[in-house]
């Protein structure tokens, strides 16, 4: 008779893997990271209650100055830190933190003042991809089931030094950079970096294009795809929307707004319906508030479940008066403000990061200890595995 336990480290690289664990979380809330408050906020989009998800009273924080957040479909809410460069794993029903493992042991590595954080799941594997700016690179973790979490780089660039939002589009990611940097696209087969605002001639295809990313101050990126008929023959189809704002920092990062210039943008190509001289060509919209109210300080940019899309938006650069605000882009931008977002203790709140709840995941109380049961199970059967293989 014999009796194993498994250590930390494995149980919370497994809490990757298992099924929803309990959480006070319904599927198309909005989950907001406060960099000024070290904490996580919880929006419901359509009463605009505001709650603080993690930490809860009597609770460990291990969190900083959180930024980039995601929820994966198995309902653990996944937060990078930029102060203690970890991924720390939230359990929404509790909102105990804990930080997420390697799989040989110690936190998993993240890179260097990681900001933007990504997610898709798949049936046997949780993938990550981190922008990090310290290290200027994007990297990559993948958790397989019963194995652990495994980090990479994927592209290492002096222009990632810049990266703040990052998005996962397609079979390419989406980053953003501050400092007028535009945003890049990073193929996630080979690492390779792409830069869609090129804007070509289209009257006179042989000159080469203009790159159109100097200038152009993105905040976070958000895939998102609608079009706007400009004329009977031409159609432009935007791919891709960008939270802007004003570009200039003052070290170390403190961001600098002006309301006239914070907006929201898209960007795509232009395509001639009966005359297509260049498919490519460059084309970008503002999205602008039905009201004709500015934007102030946007910081993040998400797609709720609605599909609508939702930005997180202040008075002032240092976060003061911040919101969440909800843009219904077509014709005419129809826009209204879901939730004023209340200041921390001792200081306000800044938005940092933005993410909506795939799932719903029910309080606690209702079977929440199955998880840690049910990680133990898959370390024990994992240990049984090897013990089991021929030398």
């Amino acid at each position: 008779m014999w009796c194993f336990l498994p250590s930390r480290s494995l149980v919370a690289s497994l809490l990757l893997l298992a099924p929803p664990a309990l959480a006070a979380v319904d599927a198309g809330d909005l989950l907001v990271t406060d960099q000024n408050g070290a904490r996580v906020l919880v929006v419901d989009p359509d009463t605009g209650n505001v709650k603080v998800l993690s930490p809860r009273p009597g609770g460990d924080n291990l969190l900083v100055a959180p930024t980039g957040i995601a929820m994966s479909d198995r309902g653990t809410v996944y937060v990078v830190d930029q102060s203690t460069n970890q991924l720390v794993g939230i359990d929404a029903s509790s909102g105990a933190q804990f930080v997420v493992q390697a799989g040989g042991g110690g936190p998993v590595s993240v890179g260097s003042e990681p900001f933007g954080l990504a997610l898709r799941d798949s049936a046997s594997a949780v993938e990550f991809w981190v922008a990090a700016r310290g290290s200027a690179e994007i990297r990559a973790l993948v958790a397989l089931v019963g194995l652990g979490i495994a980090s990479s780089p994927l592209v290492q660039d002096a222009r990632f030094a810049n990266a703040r939002g990052i998005a996962l589009d397609g079979d390419v990611l989406d980053v953003a950079m501050d400092d007028g940097q535009g945003y890049y696209t990073v193929a996630l087969d080979d690492g390779s970096i792409g830069d869609p605002l090129l804007s070509y001639d289209s009257l006179i295809p042989g000159l080469p294009p203009i790159d159109e990313s100097p200038d152009v101050p993105a905040w976070d990126v958000e895939p998102y795809l609608f079009d706007v008929e400009v004329s009977l023959l031409e159609t432009i189809s935007f791919r891709t929307a960008l939270s802007l704002r004003e570009t200039m920092l003052i070290p170390p990062g403190v961001p600098v707004c002006k309301e006239a210039t914070s907006r929201i943008v898209a960007y795509g190509t232009s395509f001639r319906q009966f005359d297509p001289i260049d498919p490519t060509s460059f084309a970008s919209g503002t999205i602008e508030p039905a009201d004709g109210t500015p934007l102030h300080c946007p910081t993040a940019l998400v797609t709720g479940l609605d599909g609508a899309l939702y930005a997180t938006d202040s008075a002032f650069s240092n976060g003061s008066g911040s919101q969440l605000v909800r843009l219904q882009p077509g014709a005419v931008t129809q826009t209204e403000i879901v939730a004023a977002l209340p200041d921390a203790p001792g200081g306000v709140t800044f938005p940092g990061g933005l993410a909506v709840a795939p799932v719903s995941v029910p309080e606690a109380g209702a079977g929440g200890a199955g998880i840690s049961l049910l990680a133990s199970m898959l370390v024990l059967t994992h240990s049984r595995a090897r013990a089991r293989r021929p030398s």
